[in-house]
């Protein structure tokens, strides 16, 4: 089956569903957390940076401080917080659902690369009757860093090897560094094109509902 050989790893935040997970509140209660245990000052942080950065910022600073584990399971803390109160009742993209039937039914690979808890994530999707779609949820738990890192997207590579074709479907720039990084085909949902190339990533195409994707990858699997 042609499918076989093709797989889309899928953002979850504001691209399968429709999260309110408050970004900036969470990155401001993260350097809040930091610059208060003077792991680094408020000029070590960039202003443009994301709650994802800033975590990996503050991991490398504070490499070297006895009080690490401590801190970074106060991260985690309020990271899963915000997680857990952002995704709460949280819907589904529209025609979800049924794009994701329908390209299971192709035979192609489905997966969830998250900066999420794998725990928060697998809930929600299961709650939104999704899960079974995906043949793997990869959550920051998996990874050796959050995107805009590649690490998730290189776990996907490696737990399948025979897909030889993946593209990548995201909301944000971060999504798109991690695929391109990579070496991955990245389509932006509903994404502000001029930002992205802005901070150098160059989506091969963007799309603004389900059903264009799954136009999008009819036209993809075509060129087979």
């Amino acid at each position: 089956m042609i499918g076989l050989r093709y797989g889309i790893m899928f953002d979850m935040d504001n691209t399968l569903l429709r999260s309110r997970i408050d970004f900036k509140g969470m990155r401001d209660d993260l350097l809040q957390l930091l610059i208060t245990h003077q792991v680094g000052t408020v000029e070590s942080y960039e202003q443009e940076m994301t709650a994802a950065q800033v975590i990996e910022k503050g991991k490398k600073l504070m490499a070297h401080l006895a009080e690490r584990q401590e801190l970074e399971q106060k991260m985690d803390q309020i990271v899963v917080q915000y997680e857990l109160e952002g995704m709460k009742e949280a819907p589904l993209e529209e025609g979800v659902q049924s794009a994701l039937a329908y390209l299971k039914g192709k035979g192609l690979v489905l997966t969830v690369v998250t900066n999420n808890a794998y725990s928060a994530a697998a809930k929600t999707l299961k709650t939104l009757g999704v899960f079974e779609y995906f043949n793997m949820v990869v959550g920051r738990d998996q990874m050796e860093a959050l995107k805009p890192s590649p690490s998730g997207v290189q776990v996907v590579l490696k737990q399948f090897p025979h897909v030889k074709h993946w593209v990548m479907l995201g909301d944000s720039w971060i999504d798109g560094k991690a695929a391109q990084t990579a070496g991955v085909d990245f389509v932006a949902y509903q994404a502000d094109i001029d930002h992205m190339h802005h901070l150098g990533v160059y989506p091969v195409d963007k799309v603004d509902d389900f059903a264009g994707f799954v136009r999008w990858v009819d036209q993809w699997l075509a060129l087979d």
